[in-house]
């Protein structure tokens, strides 16, 4: 339970060096406290991540704490590991309406460039074919 009143997921042996602290709910949705003035959030306490690395929630939400659900990772792989943006006109990740075929474009973003994936009949064949290659290229960081 947060000072705030929001409740966080942790692991049970996570709790002693929690509760030297008081924790609470960021704007960013994030759980923190504060270290000698500067504020820390608790999966970067949780996994003492160094100021150049990243943690990343397995499952996305920052809420769940528990250390089988944080993970250290680059920018880069952080960034894989998002949704469909909420301004998707097709609703999935990684596909396009072509208006010049009147066919889904999917495609997958590797190290700074797009790669075309192919063109297909419905959203849903074009989502699938990005998923399939999301997994061989991202793995665990796949976001589908």
């Amino acid at each position: 339970l947060l000072s705030d009143g929001s409740v966080t997921l942790v692991s049970a042996k996570s709790v002693p060096i929690l509760k030297t602290r008081t924790w609470c709910k960021g704007g960013n949705g994030y759980v923190m406290t504060r270290s000698t003035g500067t504020a820390i959030s608790m999966q970067r306490f949780l996994t003492k991540a160094k100021p150049n690395e990243i943690v990343d929630h397995i499952d996305r939400n920052p809420l769940n704490n528990r250390l089988e659900n944080l993970r250290i990772c680059t920018k880069q792989t952080n960034a894989i590991n998002i949704l469909t943006r909420s301004d998707s006109s097709t609703g999935y990740k990684g596909v396009s309406y072509y208006k010049k075929t009147g066919k889904f474009r999917a495609y997958i973003n590797v190290n700074g460039k797009q790669i075309h994936l192919g063109l297909f009949d419905t959203a849903e064949q074009a989502a699938q074919k990005y998923a399939d290659i999301a997994r061989i290229i991202y793995g665990s960081f796949s976001p589908v």
